[in-house]
């Protein structure tokens, strides 16, 4: 490669960079607008969770309406396979969803409603 295409790829690289930041920049408020408009909470349990360099992804899954969603979060710890967490949830579309993982549920057992609670579910959080 002689030092012209090297230059001319230069400008291609930045520009294909912006352009995948300002993509991303975009989706996440977009999910963040959408989880600010009426939410509903539900309970969300650790599927997977597995190291990344320098943090750890973890699939999370979770019900509404009689249908399972399983997204993918990441955390600077590893999370324990099994473990149920708060979910917050938009109503509009389900799919954007946010694991509280500084919440999590004590009583494993609880279950929860198939459309979930229109109110943070205080009763839930383990109380240390």
């Amino acid at each position: 490669m002689n030092i012209n295409n090297k230059e001319k790829s230069i400008p291609v690289v930045i520009i294909g960079f912006l352009v995948l930041v300002g993509t991303y920049l975009y989706m996440h408020n977009r999910k963040m607008e959408l989880l600010e408009k009426p939410s509903n909470y539900t309970i969300g349990r650790i599927d997977d969770s597995y190291a990344v360099i320098g943090y750890f992804d973890y699939n999370y899954v979770y019900a509404y309406k009689n249908k399972s969603y399983t997204k993918t979060g990441s955390s600077n710890k590893k999370q324990k396979v099994g473990d149920k967490f708060i979910v917050k949830f938009s109503k509009e579309n389900p799919e954007n969803s946010e694991l509280l993982l500084a919440l999590p549920i004590c009583d494993t057992a609880i279950v929860a409603p198939q459309l979930g609670w229109k109110e943070f579910p205080k009763h839930l959080i383990c109380k240390d």
